[in-house]
């Protein structure tokens, strides 16, 4: 069972909060924040956070009690106090480097915090490399809406690989 929208939204200000903007959010907070939180085609378990923040900034957070930490499968696990899973990528995700995600982010509005999401084109980008069903599914649903949106030369400079891909997929749905 997945988070409900209220608790999701209360969840990402916490950790906006608690990591001082230092993060970006990544995954379906990123999906439901570029929609508008309109529509809301699916349920999540967890967050995505990609953090500028050092590792050792983190481990204060888990002294403080502001973060739970847990051992499982040869890692790290991360969770709120109310017990949401936290995935925490420091160095890059799906290959593109967190300070290049952080440095081209753009804002969006949660309750009443201003946080950081991906820019579309990179966001499209990590679900694409992803491979997973669920990112294929958040990536139509992108496609379906911005399409007329991305900003395709910074997609074929920088990721032509994808770019084709999207661009194929466009056809297919449209």
């Amino acid at each position: 069972m997945g988070l409900n929208v209220r608790f999701l939204k209360g969840e990402s200000e916490y950790l906006n909060l608690i990591f001082e903007g230092g993060a970006v959010f990544i995954g379906a907070v990123a999906v439901f924040a570029h929609l508008g939180w309109k529509g809301m085609h699916r349920t999540t378990r967890e967050i995505g956070l990609a953090t500028i923040v050092e590792e050792e900034a983190v481990d204060r957070l888990v002294e403080e009690g502001k973060l739970n930490r847990f051992y499982e499968r040869r890692k790290y696990v991360y969770y709120t106090p109310r017990g949401v899973k936290i995935d925490l990528f420091f160095h890059d995700v799906n290959g593109i480097p967190v300070s290049e995600i952080y440095s081209q982010s753009v804002f969006s509005k949660i309750g009443k915090s201003e946080v950081r999401i991906p820019r579309l084109e990179h966001l499209l980008v990590m679900k694409y490399r992803s491979g997973r069903a669920q990112d294929r599914e958040d990536i139509e649903i992108l496609l379906r809406r911005f399409h007329n949106k991305i900003n395709w030369e910074f997609l074929n400079k920088g990721y032509p690989n994808e770019s084709r891909g999207l661009r194929a997929l466009i056809r297919i749905l449209h």
